[in-house]
């Protein structure tokens, strides 16, 4: 599936607080497809795919549901 983008992560997260999940424990959401660019850093890290997943300096809401 390579409809993955921030926004879908941000209504999984809440549909899981809203249906129990999170008090149940469940804490995590895996992003591990089509999210990078088929290239790496001059690092060697895998790069985010800009297009994708829009990394801000502001990620308040990804910590808000912990």
């Amino acid at each position: 599936m390579c409809g993955l983008n921030e926004s879908l992560f941000v209504e999984t997260a809440e549909a899981m607080v809203k249906n129990g999940l999170l008090a149940a424990g469940y804490n995590r959401i895996n992003l591990d497809d089509c999210w990078s660019l088929m290239e790496r850093s001059s690092s060697g890290s895998m790069v985010w795919d800009p297009k994708v997943y829009i990394v801000t300096q502001e990620r308040h809401h990804r910590v808000d549901y912990s």
